[in-house]
């Protein structure tokens, strides 16, 4: 759904669940695990774009630990339409 809301910001209309025609598919996607972490941590989640084309998008992402006040996940996905 955030993926959506992004696309909706920048003017780019992706057919609803259950209608005719297909939405964003997952073309590819890589995580890298920089360190554990351990239940109950708190996490952030932050979600961008940083390509966009006419048929696809490149999202960046990386995951904050609060209890160890660093980074400990980082990754990419590539989506077409």
């Amino acid at each position: 759904m955030v993926k959506g809301k992004a696309f909706d910001r920048l003017g780019v209309q992706l057919p609803l669940a259950g209608s005719q025609g297909f939405g964003g598919i997952l073309a590819s996607g890589q995580c890298d695990f920089r360190k554990p972490i351990y239940y109950p941590d708190r996490i952030r989640t932050e979600i961008g774009i940083s390509k966009l084309g006419k048929r696809s998008s490149v999202q960046l992402c990386r995951i904050y630990s609060y209890a160890q006040q660093d980074y400990v996940a980082h990754g990419s996905s590539v989506s077409v339409l």
